[in-house]
């Protein structure tokens, strides 16, 4: 069920009390757009995984369930059962994941292992990826769409 639907601007949403309230518990889908620019190497920008806020605000609504869809991929996080970490635990997960995988993306992009537009575009799929690792019971997913039909792989 639908309970209610925001127009946001291209790099965030605004959502008011209520609508935070309303979430509460829940399970949020949003969409992560095609940008109108190209990335350095031409290709089209397909959208990206979770911002940290998406995930901050996950926890402070105690979602079940956040989604993000994409024209290529829908990405999913599920809260553990014992419930999110705290503000502060989730934060500094996120931070310590973050310095990681920007390292490692930088070393790839330096080694020639992928391209930097390559490494922009999964940055926040690799930072989730290495958060959950972290976070017990954190369940982060990517799912690849095939003419509208998703197979769920494992990372």
């Amino acid at each position: 069920t639908e309970a209610f639907r925001v127009d946001g601007s291209r790099q965030n949403v605004d959502l008011s009390d209520e609508q935070l309230q309303a979430m509460h518990g829940g399970l949020v889908t949003h969409n992560h757009p095609v940008h109108e620019e190209m990335r350095a190497d031409g290709k089209p920008y397909n959208g990206n995984s979770f911002s940290p806020e998406d995930v901050m605000t996950s926890r402070g609504a105690d979602l079940q369930e956040l989604r993000a869809v994409t024209p290529k991929w829908t990405y999913s996080m599920q809260r553990p059962e014992n419930g999110w970490p705290s503000h502060s635990s989730l934060k500094q997960a996120i931070h310590e994941a973050d310095k990681r995988v920007f390292l490692g993306l930088s070393m790839q992009v330096q080694n020639g292992l992928r391209t930097a537009a390559d490494g922009n575009d999964n940055f926040y799929h690799e930072l989730w990826r290495e958060v959950s690792r972290q976070v017990p019971g954190l369940n982060y997913t990517r799912t690849p769409f095939h003419g509208g039909k998703a197979a769920r792989l494992p990372w």
